[in-house]
Protein backbone atom coordinates (compact mmCIF):
# COMPACT_ATOMS: atom_id res chain seq x y z
CA UNK A 1 0.00 0.00 0.00
CA UNK A 2 1.44 3.37 -1.07
CA UNK A 3 1.21 6.50 1.04
CA UNK A 4 -0.44 9.55 -0.47
CA UNK A 5 1.37 12.87 -0.40
CA UNK A 6 -0.47 15.84 1.07
CA UNK A 7 -0.91 17.29 -2.41
CA UNK A 8 -2.37 14.02 -3.76
CA UNK A 9 -4.63 13.68 -0.74
CA UNK A 10 -5.93 17.24 -1.08
CA UNK A 11 -6.52 16.82 -4.83
CA UNK A 12 -8.36 13.54 -4.26
CA UNK A 13 -10.57 15.08 -1.59
CA UNK A 14 -11.38 18.06 -3.82
CA UNK A 15 -12.27 15.71 -6.69
CA UNK A 16 -14.46 13.71 -4.32
CA UNK A 17 -16.39 16.88 -3.46
CA UNK A 18 -16.92 17.60 -7.18
CA UNK A 19 -17.99 13.99 -7.69
CA UNK A 20 -20.58 14.49 -4.93
CA UNK A 21 -21.87 17.63 -6.67
CA UNK A 22 -22.57 15.89 -9.99
CA UNK A 23 -23.69 12.62 -8.38
CA UNK A 24 -26.31 14.64 -6.52
CA UNK A 25 -27.60 16.07 -9.78
CA UNK A 26 -27.80 12.52 -11.15
CA UNK A 27 -29.74 11.23 -8.13
CA UNK A 28 -32.18 14.12 -7.81
CA UNK A 29 -32.98 14.18 -11.52
CA UNK A 30 -33.47 10.41 -11.81
CA UNK A 31 -34.09 8.31 -8.69
CA UNK A 32 -36.12 11.02 -6.96
CA UNK A 33 -38.65 11.00 -9.80
CA UNK A 34 -38.88 7.28 -10.58
CA UNK A 35 -41.89 6.99 -8.27
CA UNK A 36 -43.65 9.98 -9.84
CA UNK A 37 -42.77 8.64 -13.30
CA UNK A 38 -44.30 5.28 -12.39
CA UNK A 39 -47.47 6.99 -11.12
CA UNK A 40 -47.69 8.87 -14.43
CA UNK A 41 -47.43 5.53 -16.23
CA UNK A 42 -50.36 4.16 -14.19
CA UNK A 43 -48.63 2.36 -11.31
CA UNK A 44 -50.55 1.40 -8.14
CA UNK A 45 -49.34 1.07 -4.52
CA UNK A 46 -48.20 -2.53 -5.00
CA UNK A 47 -46.05 -1.61 -7.99
CA UNK A 48 -44.53 1.35 -6.12
CA UNK A 49 -43.51 -1.06 -3.36
CA UNK A 50 -41.98 -3.45 -5.90
CA UNK A 51 -40.12 -0.61 -7.63
CA UNK A 52 -38.48 0.25 -4.32
CA UNK A 53 -37.71 -3.33 -3.23
CA UNK A 54 -36.88 -5.40 -6.33
CA UNK A 55 -33.78 -3.36 -7.31
CA UNK A 56 -32.50 -3.79 -3.75
CA UNK A 57 -32.64 -7.58 -4.18
CA UNK A 58 -29.96 -7.27 -6.85
CA UNK A 59 -28.17 -4.66 -4.73
CA UNK A 60 -27.98 -7.13 -1.84
CA UNK A 61 -26.87 -10.08 -3.96
CA UNK A 62 -24.03 -8.03 -5.45
CA UNK A 63 -22.34 -7.09 -2.16
CA UNK A 64 -20.24 -10.19 -1.45
CA UNK A 65 -19.06 -10.53 -5.09
CA UNK A 66 -18.22 -6.82 -4.94
CA UNK A 67 -16.08 -7.31 -1.83
CA UNK A 68 -14.30 -10.29 -3.38
CA UNK A 69 -13.70 -8.31 -6.56
CA UNK A 70 -11.77 -5.81 -4.44
CA UNK A 71 -9.59 -8.64 -3.12
CA UNK A 72 -8.95 -10.12 -6.57
CA UNK A 73 -8.47 -6.95 -8.60
CA UNK A 74 -6.98 -4.78 -5.88
CA UNK A 75 -7.76 -1.51 -7.71
CA UNK A 76 -10.68 0.10 -5.90
CA UNK A 77 -10.53 3.01 -8.32
CA UNK A 78 -11.04 0.81 -11.39
CA UNK A 79 -13.89 -1.14 -9.77
CA UNK A 80 -15.63 2.06 -8.71
CA UNK A 81 -15.32 3.74 -12.09
CA UNK A 82 -16.40 0.76 -14.20
CA UNK A 83 -19.37 -0.16 -12.02
CA UNK A 84 -20.64 3.42 -11.80
CA UNK A 85 -20.21 3.93 -15.54
CA UNK A 86 -22.29 0.82 -16.31
CA UNK A 87 -24.86 1.84 -13.72
CA UNK A 88 -25.38 5.24 -15.29
CA UNK A 89 -25.51 3.90 -18.83
CA UNK A 90 -28.39 1.64 -17.72
CA UNK A 91 -30.42 4.76 -16.94
CA UNK A 92 -30.37 5.92 -20.56
CA UNK A 93 -33.17 3.54 -21.72
CA UNK A 94 -35.45 4.88 -18.95
CA UNK A 95 -35.59 8.23 -20.74
CA UNK A 96 -36.59 6.34 -23.91
CA UNK A 97 -39.45 4.38 -22.32
CA UNK A 98 -42.21 6.74 -23.63
CA UNK A 99 -40.78 6.30 -27.13
CA UNK A 100 -39.56 2.70 -27.41
CA UNK A 101 -41.13 0.71 -24.55
CA UNK A 102 -44.51 2.32 -23.93
CA UNK A 103 -46.41 -0.97 -24.35
CA UNK A 104 -44.71 -2.54 -21.31
CA UNK A 105 -43.50 0.67 -19.71
CA UNK A 106 -43.78 -0.40 -16.06
CA UNK A 107 -41.99 -3.70 -16.71
CA UNK A 108 -39.08 -2.01 -18.49
CA UNK A 109 -38.86 0.68 -15.82
CA UNK A 110 -38.33 -1.83 -13.04
CA UNK A 111 -35.87 -3.85 -15.19
CA UNK A 112 -33.64 -0.90 -16.04
CA UNK A 113 -33.73 0.52 -12.51
CA UNK A 114 -32.78 -2.92 -11.16
CA UNK A 115 -29.86 -3.30 -13.59
CA UNK A 116 -28.59 0.17 -12.74
CA UNK A 117 -28.82 -0.62 -9.02
CA UNK A 118 -26.99 -3.93 -9.50
CA UNK A 119 -23.98 -2.31 -11.16
CA UNK A 120 -23.95 0.56 -8.65
CA UNK A 121 -23.78 -1.99 -5.82
CA UNK A 122 -20.33 -3.11 -6.97
CA UNK A 123 -18.93 0.33 -6.23
CA UNK A 124 -20.03 0.55 -2.59
CA UNK A 125 -17.43 -1.58 -0.74
CA UNK A 126 -14.61 -0.36 -2.97
CA UNK A 127 -15.57 3.32 -2.78
CA UNK A 128 -16.20 3.38 0.99
CA UNK A 129 -12.93 1.56 1.76
CA UNK A 130 -11.08 3.87 -0.64
CA UNK A 131 -12.49 7.04 0.95
CA UNK A 132 -11.56 5.79 4.43
CA UNK A 133 -7.91 5.64 3.31
CA UNK A 134 -8.00 9.01 1.54
CA UNK A 135 -9.64 11.08 4.31
CA UNK A 136 -7.79 11.26 7.66
CA UNK A 137 -9.87 10.10 10.60
CA UNK A 138 -9.36 13.35 12.51
CA UNK A 139 -11.19 15.44 9.88
CA UNK A 140 -13.77 12.98 8.55
CA UNK A 141 -16.66 14.79 10.17
CA UNK A 142 -15.57 18.12 8.74
CA UNK A 143 -14.80 16.70 5.28
CA UNK A 144 -17.96 14.66 4.87
CA UNK A 145 -19.92 17.64 6.18
CA UNK A 146 -18.39 19.71 3.40
CA UNK A 147 -19.03 16.96 0.87
CA UNK A 148 -22.65 16.59 1.91
CA UNK A 149 -23.09 20.35 1.82
CA UNK A 150 -22.00 20.42 -1.83
CA UNK A 151 -24.20 17.40 -2.49
CA UNK A 152 -27.16 19.19 -0.99
CA UNK A 153 -26.53 22.47 -2.83
CA UNK A 154 -26.36 20.57 -6.12
CA UNK A 155 -29.64 18.87 -5.25
CA UNK A 156 -31.29 22.27 -4.86
CA UNK A 157 -30.09 23.36 -8.32
CA UNK A 158 -31.25 20.08 -9.83
CA UNK A 159 -34.65 20.25 -8.21
CA UNK A 160 -35.22 23.86 -9.22
CA UNK A 161 -34.43 22.84 -12.79
CA UNK A 162 -36.75 19.83 -12.59
CA UNK A 163 -39.59 21.87 -11.09
CA UNK A 164 -39.39 24.32 -13.99
CA UNK A 165 -39.31 21.55 -16.57
CA UNK A 166 -42.15 19.57 -15.01
CA UNK A 167 -44.29 22.69 -14.63
CA UNK A 168 -43.92 23.35 -18.37
CA UNK A 169 -44.84 19.77 -19.36
CA UNK A 170 -47.96 19.03 -17.31
CA UNK A 171 -49.86 15.73 -16.92
CA UNK A 172 -50.08 13.47 -18.89
CA UNK A 173 -47.13 14.68 -20.99
CA UNK A 174 -43.98 12.67 -20.19
CA UNK A 175 -41.53 14.89 -22.06
CA UNK A 176 -40.49 16.63 -18.85
CA UNK A 177 -39.37 13.32 -17.33
CA UNK A 178 -37.35 12.52 -20.46
CA UNK A 179 -35.52 15.86 -20.25
CA UNK A 180 -34.58 15.63 -16.58
CA UNK A 181 -33.51 11.97 -16.88
CA UNK A 182 -31.20 12.84 -19.80
CA UNK A 183 -29.60 15.76 -17.96
CA UNK A 184 -29.19 13.60 -14.87
CA UNK A 185 -27.34 10.86 -16.75
CA UNK A 186 -25.00 13.47 -18.29
CA UNK A 187 -24.18 14.77 -14.80
CA UNK A 188 -23.52 11.20 -13.65
CA UNK A 189 -20.94 10.71 -16.40
CA UNK A 190 -19.18 13.92 -15.35
CA UNK A 191 -18.98 12.61 -11.78
CA UNK A 192 -17.20 9.48 -13.06
CA UNK A 193 -14.62 11.74 -14.69
CA UNK A 194 -13.80 13.36 -11.33
CA UNK A 195 -13.56 9.94 -9.67
CA UNK A 196 -10.97 9.08 -12.30
CA UNK A 197 -8.80 12.01 -11.16
CA UNK A 198 -8.60 10.72 -7.58
CA UNK A 199 -5.61 8.75 -6.27
CA UNK A 200 -5.92 5.26 -4.81
CA UNK A 201 -3.19 4.33 -2.30
CA UNK A 202 -3.92 0.64 -2.88
CA UNK A 203 -5.26 -2.14 -0.68
CA UNK A 204 -3.63 -3.24 2.59
CA UNK A 205 -1.47 -6.35 2.17
CA UNK A 206 -3.39 -8.28 4.84
CA UNK A 207 -6.85 -7.70 3.40
CA UNK A 208 -8.98 -10.75 2.86
CA UNK A 209 -12.48 -12.21 2.89
CA UNK A 210 -13.99 -15.61 3.37
CA UNK A 211 -15.02 -17.65 6.37
CA UNK A 212 -12.45 -16.13 8.75
CA UNK A 213 -13.68 -12.63 7.90
CA UNK A 214 -17.30 -13.64 8.47
CA UNK A 215 -16.42 -15.17 11.85
CA UNK A 216 -14.39 -12.08 12.77
CA UNK A 217 -17.33 -9.90 11.76
CA UNK A 218 -19.76 -11.75 14.00
CA UNK A 219 -17.34 -11.65 16.95
CA UNK A 220 -17.14 -7.85 16.71
CA UNK A 221 -19.80 -6.89 19.26
CA UNK A 222 -19.84 -3.21 18.30
CA UNK A 223 -20.48 -4.04 14.66
CA UNK A 224 -23.04 -6.71 15.51
CA UNK A 225 -25.07 -4.37 17.72
CA UNK A 226 -24.88 -1.55 15.21
CA UNK A 227 -25.89 -3.62 12.22
CA UNK A 228 -28.85 -5.30 13.97
CA UNK A 229 -30.21 -2.02 15.35
CA UNK A 230 -29.66 -0.30 12.00
CA UNK A 231 -31.69 -3.06 10.33
CA UNK A 232 -34.66 -2.30 12.61
CA UNK A 233 -34.40 1.43 12.09
CA UNK A 234 -33.88 1.24 8.32
CA UNK A 235 -36.81 -1.18 8.02
CA UNK A 236 -39.00 1.53 9.53
CA UNK A 237 -37.56 4.10 7.13
CA UNK A 238 -38.06 2.09 3.94
CA UNK A 239 -41.54 1.00 5.00
CA UNK A 240 -42.91 4.44 4.19
CA UNK A 241 -40.36 6.22 1.94
CA UNK A 242 -41.80 5.11 -1.46
CA UNK A 243 -45.34 6.18 -0.55
CA UNK A 244 -44.86 9.85 0.35
CA UNK A 245 -44.89 10.82 -3.32
CA UNK A 246 -48.05 8.73 -3.84
CA UNK A 247 -49.70 10.52 -0.93
CA UNK A 248 -48.62 13.88 -2.30
CA UNK A 249 -49.85 13.33 -5.88
CA UNK A 250 -52.85 11.02 -5.58
CA UNK A 251 -54.32 12.08 -2.22
CA UNK A 252 -53.35 15.76 -1.94
CA UNK A 253 -53.78 16.52 -5.64
CA UNK A 254 -50.31 18.08 -6.01
CA UNK A 255 -48.62 18.52 -9.39
CA UNK A 256 -45.27 17.00 -10.30
CA UNK A 257 -43.51 20.28 -9.49
CA UNK A 258 -44.50 19.78 -5.83
CA UNK A 259 -42.30 16.68 -5.71
CA UNK A 260 -39.34 18.89 -6.59
CA UNK A 261 -40.43 21.67 -4.20
CA UNK A 262 -40.78 19.20 -1.36
CA UNK A 263 -37.25 17.88 -1.82
CA UNK A 264 -35.84 21.41 -2.31
CA UNK A 265 -37.17 22.38 1.12
CA UNK A 266 -35.66 19.24 2.60
CA UNK A 267 -32.30 19.89 0.91
CA UNK A 268 -32.06 23.52 2.04
CA UNK A 269 -32.73 22.43 5.60
CA UNK A 270 -30.03 19.76 5.33
CA UNK A 271 -27.49 22.19 3.86
CA UNK A 272 -28.02 24.64 6.72
CA UNK A 273 -26.97 22.06 9.34
CA UNK A 274 -24.20 20.06 7.62
CA UNK A 275 -21.41 22.20 9.06
CA UNK A 276 -22.86 22.06 12.56
CA UNK A 277 -23.23 18.28 12.56
CA UNK A 278 -19.73 17.90 11.06
CA UNK A 279 -18.19 19.89 13.93
CA UNK A 280 -20.25 18.05 16.54
CA UNK A 281 -19.29 14.74 14.96
CA UNK A 282 -15.58 15.46 15.39
CA UNK A 283 -16.21 16.77 18.91
CA UNK A 284 -18.66 14.27 20.43
CA UNK A 285 -18.36 11.22 18.14
CA UNK A 286 -20.74 9.47 15.77
CA UNK A 287 -22.74 7.42 18.30
CA UNK A 288 -24.45 10.29 20.08
CA UNK A 289 -25.12 12.27 16.86
CA UNK A 290 -26.64 9.20 15.21
CA UNK A 291 -28.82 8.48 18.24
CA UNK A 292 -30.10 12.05 18.51
CA UNK A 293 -30.78 12.53 14.79
CA UNK A 294 -32.37 9.09 14.36
CA UNK A 295 -34.80 10.04 17.13
CA UNK A 296 -35.63 13.29 15.34
CA UNK A 297 -36.14 11.65 11.94
CA UNK A 298 -38.38 8.99 13.49
CA UNK A 299 -41.25 11.51 13.71
CA UNK A 300 -41.24 12.29 9.99
CA UNK A 301 -44.00 9.77 9.01
CA UNK A 302 -45.95 10.67 12.17
CA UNK A 303 -46.24 14.30 11.02
CA UNK A 304 -47.35 13.12 7.55
CA UNK A 305 -50.41 11.56 9.19
CA UNK A 306 -51.82 15.05 9.72
CA UNK A 307 -50.81 16.62 6.40
CA UNK A 308 -53.88 17.33 4.27
CA UNK A 309 -52.65 19.83 1.66
CA UNK A 310 -49.22 20.23 0.01
CA UNK A 311 -48.36 23.31 2.10
CA UNK A 312 -48.49 21.20 5.27
CA UNK A 313 -45.47 19.27 4.01
CA UNK A 314 -43.11 22.28 4.12
CA UNK A 315 -42.47 22.47 7.91
CA UNK A 316 -42.27 18.67 8.02
CA UNK A 317 -39.49 18.69 5.42
CA UNK A 318 -37.61 21.43 7.28
CA UNK A 319 -37.51 19.42 10.52
CA UNK A 320 -36.68 16.23 8.63
CA UNK A 321 -33.77 17.88 6.80
CA UNK A 322 -32.21 18.98 10.10
CA UNK A 323 -32.36 15.42 11.45
CA UNK A 324 -31.31 13.62 8.28
CA UNK A 325 -28.25 15.81 7.76
CA UNK A 326 -26.90 14.38 11.02
CA UNK A 327 -28.00 10.81 10.29
CA UNK A 328 -26.27 10.68 6.91
CA UNK A 329 -23.01 11.94 8.37
CA UNK A 330 -23.04 9.91 11.56
CA UNK A 331 -23.98 6.39 10.44
CA UNK A 332 -21.35 6.27 7.68
CA UNK A 333 -18.62 7.71 9.91
CA UNK A 334 -19.51 5.31 12.73
CA UNK A 335 -19.36 2.42 10.27
CA UNK A 336 -15.85 3.42 9.19
CA UNK A 337 -14.71 3.81 12.80
CA UNK A 338 -15.79 0.35 13.95
CA UNK A 339 -14.60 -1.48 10.80
CA UNK A 340 -11.10 -3.01 11.09
CA UNK A 341 -8.65 -1.49 8.66
CA UNK A 342 -7.58 -4.70 6.90
CA UNK A 343 -11.11 -6.06 6.36
CA UNK A 344 -13.01 -2.82 5.99
CA UNK A 345 -14.34 -3.51 2.48
CA UNK A 346 -15.74 -6.88 3.59
CA UNK A 347 -17.40 -5.34 6.66
CA UNK A 348 -18.92 -2.65 4.46
CA UNK A 349 -20.25 -5.29 2.06
CA UNK A 350 -21.97 -7.14 4.92
CA UNK A 351 -23.42 -3.88 6.20
CA UNK A 352 -24.84 -3.09 2.75
CA UNK A 353 -26.38 -6.56 2.65
CA UNK A 354 -28.32 -5.78 5.82
CA UNK A 355 -29.08 -2.33 4.38
CA UNK A 356 -30.48 -4.00 1.27
CA UNK A 357 -32.50 -6.59 3.18
CA UNK A 358 -34.25 -3.85 5.13
CA UNK A 359 -34.79 -2.00 1.86
CA UNK A 360 -36.40 -5.10 0.34
CA UNK A 361 -38.65 -5.94 3.28
CA UNK A 362 -39.72 -2.38 4.11
CA UNK A 363 -41.53 -1.38 0.88
CA UNK A 364 -43.14 -4.82 0.55
CA UNK A 365 -44.43 -4.56 4.13
CA UNK A 366 -45.68 -1.05 3.42
CA UNK A 367 -47.53 -2.08 0.25
CA UNK A 368 -49.14 -5.04 2.07
CA UNK A 369 -50.32 -2.75 4.89
CA UNK A 370 -51.65 -0.18 2.42
CA UNK A 371 -53.63 -2.83 0.54
CA UNK A 372 -54.91 -4.57 3.69
CA UNK A 373 -56.24 -1.35 5.25
CA UNK A 374 -57.47 0.33 2.09
CA UNK A 375 -61.10 -0.37 2.97
CA UNK A 376 -60.85 -0.71 6.76
CA UNK A 377 -59.42 1.44 9.51
CA UNK A 378 -56.81 1.01 12.24
CA UNK A 379 -57.03 3.55 15.08
CA UNK A 380 -59.01 5.79 12.69
CA UNK A 381 -56.24 5.53 10.07
CA UNK A 382 -56.69 3.93 6.64
CA UNK A 383 -54.53 3.02 3.65
CA UNK A 384 -51.20 4.84 3.55
CA UNK A 385 -51.91 6.42 6.94
CA UNK A 386 -51.54 2.96 8.52
CA UNK A 387 -48.19 2.58 6.73
CA UNK A 388 -46.98 5.91 8.12
CA UNK A 389 -48.15 5.00 11.63
CA UNK A 390 -46.25 1.69 11.72
CA UNK A 391 -43.23 3.33 10.10
CA UNK A 392 -43.18 5.84 12.95
CA UNK A 393 -43.37 3.06 15.58
CA UNK A 394 -40.53 1.01 14.04
CA UNK A 395 -38.31 4.07 13.52
CA UNK A 396 -38.91 5.14 17.10
CA UNK A 397 -37.98 1.67 18.33
CA UNK A 398 -34.74 1.74 16.32
CA UNK A 399 -33.84 5.21 17.65
CA UNK A 400 -34.39 4.10 21.26
CA UNK A 401 -32.19 1.04 20.63
CA UNK A 402 -29.47 3.31 19.24
CA UNK A 403 -29.55 5.42 22.40
CA UNK A 404 -29.64 2.43 24.73
CA UNK A 405 -27.25 -0.11 23.20
CA UNK A 406 -24.93 1.56 20.70
CA UNK A 407 -21.34 1.52 21.97
CA UNK A 408 -18.91 4.42 21.85
CA UNK A 409 -15.48 4.15 20.25
CA UNK A 410 -12.93 3.34 23.01
CA UNK A 411 -10.79 6.41 22.21
CA UNK A 412 -13.75 8.73 22.84
CA UNK A 413 -15.35 9.73 26.10
CA UNK A 414 -18.99 8.69 26.25
CA UNK A 415 -21.34 11.67 26.11
CA UNK A 416 -25.07 11.57 26.86
CA UNK A 417 -27.47 12.28 24.02
CA UNK A 418 -29.31 14.78 26.25
CA UNK A 419 -26.10 16.78 26.67
CA UNK A 420 -25.59 17.10 22.91
CA UNK A 421 -29.27 18.06 22.53
CA UNK A 422 -28.67 20.82 25.07
CA UNK A 423 -25.62 21.95 23.12
CA UNK A 424 -27.74 22.02 19.97
CA UNK A 425 -30.37 24.19 21.67
CA UNK A 426 -27.64 26.53 22.86
CA UNK A 427 -26.36 26.75 19.31
CA UNK A 428 -29.83 27.72 18.12
CA UNK A 429 -30.12 30.45 20.76
CA UNK A 430 -26.70 31.86 19.98
CA UNK A 431 -27.28 31.71 16.25
CA UNK A 432 -30.57 33.54 16.52
CA UNK A 433 -29.48 36.18 19.05
CA UNK A 434 -25.85 36.97 18.25
CA UNK A 435 -24.60 35.01 15.25
CA UNK A 436 -21.53 34.06 17.29
CA UNK A 437 -20.48 30.44 17.81
CA UNK A 438 -19.43 29.82 21.44
CA UNK A 439 -18.89 26.07 21.18
CA UNK A 440 -16.93 25.80 24.41
CA UNK A 441 -19.50 27.33 26.74
CA UNK A 442 -21.68 24.98 28.72
CA UNK A 443 -25.00 25.02 30.54
CA UNK A 444 -27.38 27.94 30.96
CA UNK A 445 -24.44 30.35 31.37
CA UNK A 446 -24.01 30.34 27.59
CA UNK A 447 -27.13 32.42 27.08
CA UNK A 448 -26.36 34.81 29.94
CA UNK A 449 -22.75 35.15 28.78
CA UNK A 450 -23.86 36.07 25.28
CA UNK A 451 -26.39 38.57 26.65
CA UNK A 452 -23.83 40.18 28.99
CA UNK A 453 -21.30 40.49 26.18
CA UNK A 454 -23.89 42.02 23.90
CA UNK A 455 -25.07 44.54 26.51
CA UNK A 456 -21.51 45.38 27.49
CA UNK A 457 -20.68 46.03 23.88
CA UNK A 458 -23.68 48.33 23.52
CA UNK A 459 -22.75 50.23 26.71
CA UNK A 460 -19.12 50.61 25.63
CA UNK A 461 -20.25 51.88 22.25
CA UNK A 462 -22.56 54.46 23.82
CA UNK A 463 -19.79 55.57 26.19
CA UNK A 464 -17.31 55.95 23.34
CA UNK A 465 -19.79 57.94 21.28
CA UNK A 466 -20.73 60.19 24.19
CA UNK A 467 -17.11 60.67 25.30
CA UNK A 468 -16.06 61.44 21.75
CA UNK A 469 -18.83 64.01 21.42
CA UNK A 470 -17.90 65.58 24.75
CA UNK A 471 -14.22 65.68 23.80
CA UNK A 472 -15.05 67.48 20.54
CA UNK A 473 -17.14 70.07 22.41
CA UNK A 474 -14.30 70.66 24.90
CA UNK A 475 -11.80 71.16 22.11
CA UNK A 476 -14.10 73.65 20.43
CA UNK A 477 -14.49 75.59 23.67
CA UNK A 478 -10.73 75.70 24.29
CA UNK A 479 -9.85 76.65 20.72
CA UNK A 480 -8.88 80.35 20.60
CA UNK A 481 -10.76 82.56 18.25
CA UNK A 482 -8.88 83.66 15.19
CA UNK A 483 -7.75 87.26 15.46
CA UNK A 484 -8.75 89.46 12.53
CA UNK A 485 -6.11 92.01 11.69
CA UNK A 486 -7.21 95.16 9.84
CA UNK A 487 -4.92 96.79 7.43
Amino acid sequence: MAMLTEEERKKSMDCSVRDAFFSSILFYLTSTFFGAFAVALGADNVYIGLLASVPLVLWTLAQIPAARAVDRKGSRKRITMVSLLLSRIMLVPIALIPVLFIQNALLFLIVFVSLSTFFAAFSNPAWASWMADVVPESIRGKFFGRRLREYTLASIYALLFSSVVLSIFQKPDLTGFQIIFTVGVAAGLISVYFIGRMKDPGMPDTAGTGESSLRHFWQNTMMRKFILIFFVWHLGVTMSVPFFVVRLINYMGAGYEWVAFQVITFSISMAAFHSLWGRYLDRFGSRVILSLCALGSAFYPFFWLFARVPMHVIPIEILSGIAWSGVNLAYFNYLLEISPYQKRHFYLALFYIVFGLAGIMGPITGSILASAFESQSFLTFTGLEVVFFFSWIVRLLGAVLFIKFLEEIPIRQKVKTSYVFGELMKYGQKKALTGVYLTRTRGASAFSKVTKRGLAGVRNGVRRISSTGKHIKDRRRRRPRRQVRWA
